[in-house]
């Protein structure tokens, strides 16, 4: 793995120095012409990105204690995890902005419409997340909950997710990274991320391959960066834990 990391590393700076040592100048300030307006896209990206995450995570605990609790709450859970699943992330996008506005009964933004969306998708990547960390927590703290009568719905909140969360971190950090991925998939809505700016921006100047590779080679990077993050949330937390549960709460504070 540490060799494929290190070919990938290889031949992204040397696509950077290629494209500084053969791109023609003029190129260059033909493309600093609109620095600003691709950085804005490129806050915009990691703002999307980040409400979205947000969305998904609180939506995919959710989907997580549903599909536990089982009943119809599981079987509806079960289900809207499949139907988002199996339809491609573009449709559901459009599905977004074009069919909530009739189902709310009112217009709704595109950047709204965006948010929703990567929740909507992402809920289902966290649920999965939610529910592997859910499953490492001891199964006698369920009995225990059960024999002294305590609802499901504190067994779920306050006893099994805050024991759970700690170890669900890595995952949902590589959740993340897959939700980011997706932000390139918002510009049909028309909102100005750092995909659709760069397109703006080659059809004014129109020189795709200094533009798509330095899209390519941002995406590249960014990637890269939020996985290495990951990886060093997932060995702090193996490193804490022992391999176990952190943080763990007693019942009796539950």
């Amino acid at each position: 793995m540490r060799n494929c990391r290190a070919i990938c590393a290889v031949v992204a700076i040397g696509v950077l120095l290629g494209l500084v040592h053969w791109v023609d100048p003029s190129r260059w300030e033909a493309l600093a012409t609109a620095r600003f307006f691709l950085l804005k896209g490129i806050a915009n990206t990691f703002i999307y990105s980040a409400a979205g995450a947000l969305i998904g995570i609180a939506g995919g605990f959710v989907l997580a204690a549903g599909r536990i609790y089982g009943r119809w709450p599981g079987h509806i859970a079960g289900a809207f995890i499949v139907c988002v699943q199996a339809v491609p992330a573009l449709l559901i996008i459009l599905a977004c902005y074009l069919a909530l506005p009739e189902l709310l009964g009112h217009r709704i933004s595109a950047e709204a419409a965006a948010v929703a969306a990567l929740g909507l998708i992402s809920s289902t990547y966290y649920c999965e997340a939610a529910r592997a960390a859910i499953a490492a927590v001891d199964p006698l703290q369920w009995d225990v909950a059960a024999i002294t009568g305590l609802p499901i719905t504190a067994t779920i909140f306050r006893l099994i997710l805050p024991q759970a969360l700690p170890a669900a971190v890595p995952a949902i950090g590589t959740a993340s990274v897959i939700v980011y991925k997706l932000s390139t998939l918002l510009y049909p809505l028309g909102i100005q991320d750092f995909f659709r700016a760069a397109v703006l921006v080659n059809n004014h100047i129109i020189d795709p391959v200094l533009i798509y590779s330095i899209l390519a080679l941002f995406y590249f990077a960014t990637c890269k960066a939020l996985t290495a993050g990951v990886s060093w949330m997932a060995s702090l937390y193996i490193k804490q834990s022992g391999g176990r549960l952190g943080n763990q709460v007693s019942f009796a504070g539950a």
